[in-house]
């Protein structure tokens, strides 16, 4: 694949709309030129097997990053990680799967950037509705991590509900533009902030699909129009707990500890419900592979595993009962 100039040409007419809305300034131009060196570094990365020259462009990235960008204006540095996250997912451009500038260099430094940095509630949604505004997501990156990552750093996630709200649904919909089996890591990083006041969201989640269909995805929007407990907290608090539990069901039998937390669901969650929900997830074999991409969905297969273990604990207690 051929690295397509107009991105890059349309990526800096939204660069410079931020620093404008950023109010970045002149110093802007310090990203600026990285940004043409790193371009360039990763248009001849993709093209040469030799790494030398590959090295040479990061320690040359490097020297400028350290040198002019990490003591400057904290402002910089949120620039940098825009852009960096920009190109980051749409790394294809430039003909090739991985390029070693990319998976060497880029990514340990978007990692420390998001450390380092901070944003605002507007800054933040600015950066995913205006400048980033992914109309898809490259299958094998963790963008919408990245975001929540940024966002818990910020302390965006417990801030304002009107604010977190917002922020919430525009992650959410970056997920949603992917939406594979392990995009679920992004999604249950989510769930825990999500208060059960929250009634605009959690209204949102029934409703939510991905854009592949993907078997887990679908398989949580009908758990989320599954009717548990008629209060609408129970119902909530319920759920997120099923999702923590059976998303942990590893090996060929439960461990002790997986037994542990499946009793509580038991002591929480009506037996005739939880069941019913097993019985649910057994039973529906179109969950199990993705159809865009023939993967096998590895959360399906784990709340499958989840449930007849399940089953066969209220068995073995109903069993029990009788006994006794």
């Amino acid at each position: 694949m051929k690295c397509d100039d107009t991105f890059i040409l349309l990526e800096k007419e939204k660069a410079t709309l931020l620093c404008t809305r950023w109010h970045i300034g002149s110093n802007a131009e310090i990203v600026n030129n990285w940004i043409d060196i790193y371009i360039q570094g990763m248009k001849e990365g993709a093209r040469f097997a030799d790494t030398n020259k590959a090295i040479f462009v990061e320690h040359q990235l490097e020297t400028i990053y350290r040198t002019n960008i990490v003591h400057a204006a904290k402002i910089l540095s949120r620039y940098l990680l825009a852009r960096l996250l920009l190109y980051s997912n749409n790394v294809l451009l430039f003909g090739c799967i991985t390029c070693r500038i990319d998976s060497a260099y880029i990514q340990p430094l978007i990692k420390e950037l998001i450390n380092s940095v901070r944003f605002t509630a507007d800054d933040f949604l600015m950066l995913i509705n205006d400048y980033l505004s992914p109309s898809w997501v490259y299958p094998q990156n963790d963008l919408s991590v990245k975001l929540i990552e940024i966002a818990k750093k910020s302390n965006l996630l417990s801030t304002k509900y009107n604010e977190r709200c917002a922020l919430f649904i525009s992650i959410l919909e970056v997920i949603a533009k992917k939406g594979y089996h392990h995009d679920i890591i992004g999604f249950k990083k989510l769930l825990p902030f999500i208060c059960i006041d929250d009634r605009e969201l959690i209204t949102y989640l029934r409703s939510y699909h991905v854009s592949t269909r993907q078997g887990c995805f679908e398989m949580l929007n009908t758990m989320f129009n599954f009717t548990i407990h008629m209060d609408d907290d129970k119902d909530f608090i319920s759920k997120r707990q099923i999702i923590e539990v059976f998303d942990t069901a590893k090996g060929s039998t439960p461990s002790p500890l997986w037994k542990d937390k499946a009793l509580g669901l038991t002591g929480s969650i009506p037996t005739n419900k939880l069941k019913e929900w097993c019985d649910m997830i057994i039973n529906e074999d179109k969950w199990l592979y993705d159809t865009d991409t023939s993967w096998k969905d590895n959360i399906v297969t784990r709340f499958r595993k989840a449930a007849l273990w399940m089953n066969m604990m209220i068995t073995n207690a109903s069993t029990a009962q009788m006994v006794s």
